[in-house]
């Protein structure tokens, strides 16, 4: 999720989404790094900022796929 969505804030509808559901995954990539500290309000998993490099983005996946497939275990 950015963190520009127009009109609102991605932290702002992170707090939403965190009323309907604690579990989703948030992962905020944007280009506005002042907001970082406040995605683990919202228990961002990551906080990307733009421009990403290709390794970087790489570390940053591997970590969300983890994420997930932990998740999935749980689950199954």
């Amino acid at each position: 999720m950015d963190i520009e969505l127009g009109k609102e804030n991605g932290i702002n509808v992170a707090r939403k989404l965190r009323v309907i559901d604690k579990e989703t995954i948030i992962i905020f990539v944007t280009n506005v790094a002042k907001y970082a500290t406040e995605g683990y309000e919202v228990d961002a998993l990551d906080y990307i900022v733009k421009p990403v490099e290709k390794f970087a983005l790489q570390l940053k996946m591997s970590r969300i796929i983890s994420r997930v497939q932990k998740i999935l275990l749980i689950q199954f």
